[in-house]
């Protein structure tokens, strides 16, 4: 018996030439439109020449002035309205409030400072402001006392044993900065 090779189908080889020729084509193409990018890129003075009298056209500089305040439409229809408020607090950190004692002298020379800077109210309006808002903010939720020994007698010590009075609270810290 004899073998007879397959012929190859006529109908696939064409479609395989054909796909081939397809990816030629597009990887010539392809490699084109590169080459012209990089040759616009590159080494043609003509479209940078263009490019930037195009953009200087195009975007042009200038500057504004910021207004503070309102702002507006075209037509002067308010878009958005800034009301500027100040809250005015003080630093029980800072070394000048150290002590209730210099909380007051120091409220009184800020409320006699506000009311000439503002004229709105008087010193003592001021004054009284800041102290009830002091008593109300300020309140000290664990106090930090400490029970030392009444006495340092060992029978004086003995003595307030007796009487149920050996020892007496202490305050560790007598400043507004350090309950805080």
């Amino acid at each position: 018996m004899s073998k007879m090779k397959p012929e190859k189908s006529r109908i696939k080889s064409d479609i395989l030439l054909r796909v081939r020729l397809l990816y030629i084509l597009f990887i010539l193409a392809g490699l084109l439109i590169f080459a012209r990018l990089v040759w616009v890129q590159l080494f043609s003075s003509e479209v940078a020449y263009n490019a930037e009298r195009l953009a200087g056209r195009i975007f042009t500089e200038q500057i504004i002035p910021a207004q503070r305040g309102n702002i507006l439409t075209r037509d002067g229809d308010p878009l958005a309205t800034s009301i500027f408020r100040y809250r005015v607090e003080f630093d029980f950190g800072s070394p000048g409030l150290d002590s209730v004692r210099t909380f007051h002298e120091q409220s009184d020379s800020l409320s006699k400072l506000l009311a000439a800077y503002f004229g709105d109210r008087s010193a003592a309006e001021y004054r009284r402001m800041f102290r009830t808002q002091h008593a109300k903010h300020y309140q000290v939720k664990y106090r930090k006392d400490t029970l030392v020994p009444r006495s340092e007698g060992r029978i004086a010590r003995w003595i307030d044993r007796i009487l149920d009075r050996e020892f007496v609270p202490k305050k560790l810290y007598d400043t507004l900065r350090d309950h805080t």
